[in-house]
């Protein structure tokens, strides 16, 4: 048998339209909403706490888009897909206090020319080495770490038999060395 449980958010303000979640190491749920507010919900204390802005006399300007996945990459990054792009949020927690502060930054894409974020990211995904994957309008995205921007791989470049560059899931292998994505074409394509 299941035992269910109802969490309150109605006790907290701006948690509303609930449009991506992920849990981190601690059990911690993080949430995004669709007017751009990211949340954390602390298991222990049984509370839920604004990350993202900070200063909640303002309306998140970063996110005026619909998020569609999260994924924490480390304790201080999470990464946020959304129709408008890829950001990541760098969050520190003060520990004596417990408070975050947090600032957001659109995600560099380098594609062959010019200098734009990924159009739409659908899906990110971190692998066994926390390499950052992510679905996007243009391909498979993968963040460079070294050069500090996304590099997408058009996957109809290297398989005229593949209809669609638009890709929409991810999934790794349990060996984690091939990745798996479907495309807007519902094809499946193995990286």
């Amino acid at each position: 048998p299941f035992t269910l449980s109802k969490q309150d958010t109605t006790r907290s303000s701006n948690i509303i339209n609930i449009q991506a979640m992920t849990i981190d190491d601690q059990d911690n749920i993080w949430l995004a909403s669709g007017d751009g507010y990211i949340f954390r919900y602390h298991r222990k204390q049984e509370q839920f706490e604004q990350i993202f802005p900070t200063d909640l006399s303002t309306t998140p300007a970063l996110f005026q888009s619909n998020p569609y996945a999260l994924e924490i990459v480390s304790d201080s990054m999470l990464w946020v897909a959304t129709s408008h792009g890829i950001y990541y949020l760098n969050h520190q927690i003060d520990e004596a206090t417990g408070q975050v502060q947090s600032k957001a930054q659109m995600a560099k894409y380098e594609p062959n020319v010019g200098n734009d974020n990924p159009k739409i990211g659908k899906q990110i995904l971190k692998d066994r080495k926390n390499q950052i994957w992510a679905s996007t309008t243009e391909g498979l995205a993968f963040w460079d770490k070294e050069l500090n921007h996304f590099t997408i791989i058009d996957p109809t470049e290297y398989d005229a038999n593949i209809q669609s560059k638009s890709l929409n899931h991810l999934c790794l292998s349990a060996s984690g060395t091939q990745i798996w994505c479907t495309t807007k074409g519902e094809e499946l394509i193995r990286y």
